[in-house]
């Protein structure tokens, strides 16, 4: 398993300090915050895609497929 959403948040808190440090003269903090929140948004929906995808291309395992398999106690 990937870590979607540590990946998502690391990048997106790396976002906000760089834009916050580097761009302190042009861009004030609730913009960096903004773009932020965008960045991670933009992040979300291409990880979900992706995690999606892998799901639809792999079969169910038979334990998952079949009803009272490990997950209802049977």
């Amino acid at each position: 398993m990937w870590p979607y959403n540590t990946v998502n948040l690391g990048v997106t808190l790396l976002t906000i300090v760089g834009l916050l440090w580097l761009g302190n003269a042009w861009l004030p903090p609730a913009r960096a915050v903004a773009v932020g929140f965008l960045v991670l948004g933009s992040m979300t929906l291409l990880s979900w895609r992706r995690a999606f995808g892998r799901a639809r291309a792999e079969p169910l395992p038979p334990a998952a497929a079949t009803p009272g398999g490990p997950e209802l106690g049977g």
